[in-house]
């Protein structure tokens, strides 16, 4: 009650059809305290689409993996489990074998759309992404492919070529040997397409996702001659996604 008391919103769970209108995939909403139903806000994703799991929370707190701070920034944020997360079923679950490129956006796209006709208050018209390690990927993938859709990304710790990430997990998911889908789904291979702002961030010590993963992307966008901002952060390992430099700078990036 007194949590009650300040103005926080419980976030809103959903349930929405993915891409096919058939198969159900599940989210989460956060809201500003101060939100105003009068108002419109921009929209928020969080991502993060490992098939090693499912990433939307299950159970009950007040302040969870910054995305209760983004909305008090006055963003309503969203986050999805699509297609290819586990523990819905083998079916499921196969949709991102050799296909990480996919990243259940559609799904999530979907989702957002029918997100925004429940509540009027989302403006699909400025969506932004954010997302570290195979989220960062996901990130900078999502503004790649989806440009039209998503306008702003902050990318950290992104494994943006699956082909120079650790052998113990890509292998598992894209297949061996190295083939095709390895190139075609690397931000890299793809770079020419960013279209919106985008902000990279990684360590130089990461020893899960070596930071030559972000600066082959750098290098990629570079010659693509693509505007984007970029922080290196030095002797900091992949956890460095809750330090307040990194929080002060994702906020300002998607404030901005």
């Amino acid at each position: 009650s007194r949590l009650l008391a300040t103005g926080w919103r419980q976030p809103e769970p959903f349930t929405a059809k993915a891409r096919d209108g058939t198969t159900d995939v599940y989210g989460l909403i956060w809201w500003p305290s101060t939100f105003d139903s009068t108002r419109t806000y921009p929209v928020i994703e969080q991502i993060y689409t490992g098939p090693h799991g499912f990433f939307v929370p299950k159970t009950f707190a007040a302040y969870r993996n910054t995305a209760q701070s983004i909305a008090e920034l006055g963003f309503i944020v969203a986050q999805v489990d699509g297609l290819g997360t586990s523990g819905r079923g083998r079916a499921f679950h196969l949709y991102s074998y050799k296909n990480l490129g996919d990243g259940g956006i559609d799904d999530h796209i979907a989702a957002l759309r029918q997100m925004a006709a429940a509540h009027p208050a989302m403006d699909l018209s400025r969506v932004g992404i954010y997302g570290h390690s195979a989220g960062g990927y996901d990130a900078a993938h999502a503004m790649l492919t989806h440009p039209d859709f998503y306008k702003v990304g902050v990318s950290s710790a992104g494994n943006h070529d699956h082909r120079m990430d650790k052998a113990v997990w890509n292998p598992q998911w894209m297949g061996w040997p190295v083939g095709d889908n390895y190139r075609e789904q690397s931000n890299v291979t793809l770079a020419d397409r960013l279209q919106g702002k985008l902000l990279l961030v990684h360590g130089d010590v990461d020893e899960n996702v070596p930071v030559s993963a972000t600066l082959q992307f750098v290098n990629a966008l570079i010659a693509a001659n693509k505007d984007f901002d970029m922080l290196a952060l030095h002797k900091r390992p992949p956890r460095f996604r809750d330090e307040p430099c990194m929080l002060r700078r994702r906020w300002d990036c998607l404030a901005r």
